[in-house]
């Protein structure tokens, strides 16, 4: 009988001893607000914002946004490496650009420029490269100063030229040129003048503006333009030009 009685004793403290330990799991799972949290298996930290901030971009759906999703479940698998997991980021940042230019939604920009970026920063310090999410800002809220009037005009009459001597994508793709380096936000007016220099070499040898005769008349607008906005980076750039062989 004694036997019986300790055996009972072993039981009900096993059984006790199970209570408190699915006690102390519920205290960790249930935060102080009453909500219970479910742990990630991301093992990155701020993941569920950030992946929520993505979801609220409401991308279009296009073979883009699978391969996007497809890289953020290499980022979300914890087995993977950290290169592997940083390369999908990257991935990520590229598809990412590559929309943003298409579409210049400035919510697109501001993702990567912040919660890609930040997010990359604290998770992958030693991976890290800022170039690996720098994106060229190309619309309205990244311009320092009004835009010109006079790349604003161009880029009407670019807009105008018929589609049967310039195609719609062509003219689209110059244009953006122009609007890249309108909304560049860099205070240095010698970078601004090597985009806007770019962007008429760009014209000036675009097969279908010199099919359509307008290519060096569209170039040297901007070119004069440059002249009378950037006179002291104009001829910087011109020496080095004349100069090379």
């Amino acid at each position: 009988m004694r036997y019986l009685i300790s055996n009972t004793k072993v039981v009900l403290v096993f059984i006790l001893l199970i209570i408190i330990t699915s006690l102390i799991g519920i205290i960790f799972l249930v935060d102080q607000n009453g909500k219970v949290n479910t742990p990630s298996s991301t093992n990155l930290k701020s993941y569920d914002s950030f992946k929520n901030n993505f979801n609220n971009l409401n991308l279009n759906k296009g073979n883009s946004l699978s391969e996007t999703i497809n890289q953020f479940k290499v980022l979300e698998n914890p087995t993977n490496s950290p290169d592997i997991r940083y390369g999908a980021l990257v991935q990520i940042s590229d598809s990412l650009i590559k929309t943003y230019i298409a579409t210049q939604n400035p919510k697109i920009y501001s993702f990567i420029a912040n919660d890609l970026n930040i997010f990359a920063k604290v998770n992958f310090s030693k991976n890290y490269k800022q170039t690996d999410f720098a994106s060229p800002c190309m619309d309205p809220q990244c311009e320092i100063e009004p835009a010109p009037k006079e790349i604003l005009s161009i880029i009407n009459e670019i807009r105008s030229i018929n589609s049967s001597f310039v195609s719609a994508g062509n003219k689209e793709g110059q244009i953006l040129n122009l609007k890249s380096s309108i909304y560049n936000n860099s205070k240095n007016r010698y970078q601004k003048a090597i985009l806007y220099m770019n962007a008429a070499n760009q014209i000036r040898a675009d097969e279908e503006f010199q099919k359509a005769n307008l290519n060096n008349k569209i170039a040297d607008e901007i070119i004069n333009f440059v002249k009378n906005r950037y006179p002291e980076e104009y001829n910087i750039l011109k020496n080095q030009i004349s100069q090379q062989p």
